[in-house]
């Protein structure tokens, strides 16, 4: 069994850790389940609960993004950038 597995299989249980052991065993994943399982590994086989990467192009579909409301102030922010333009 190669490293990444065994690690993915030792790892918490989090959102992604299933999506990953299938992946990793070879097994078709569906778009949403890669994204759960990449940022399982991102986010060290679900050592840290909270991704603070938001230059990452997952982050919006992270499960380990912060609260909306974080998201959601920066998503106004950009939208009042646009209207001084």
């Amino acid at each position: 069994m190669n490293d990444m597995l065994q690690s993915a299989m030792n790892g918490k249980r989090r959102a992604g850790q299933l999506d990953l052991i299938k992946h990793l065993k070879g097994k078709k994943i569906g778009r949403k389940q890669a994204i759960r399982a990449k940022c399982y590994d991102c986010n060290g086989m679900g050592e840290s609960d909270i991704c603070d990467i938001d230059t990452c192009s997952l982050f919006p579909y992270s499960q380990f993004k912060p609260s909306g409301k974080k998201r959601h102030q920066e998503e106004e922010d950009r939208a009042g950038d646009r209207q001084k333009w």
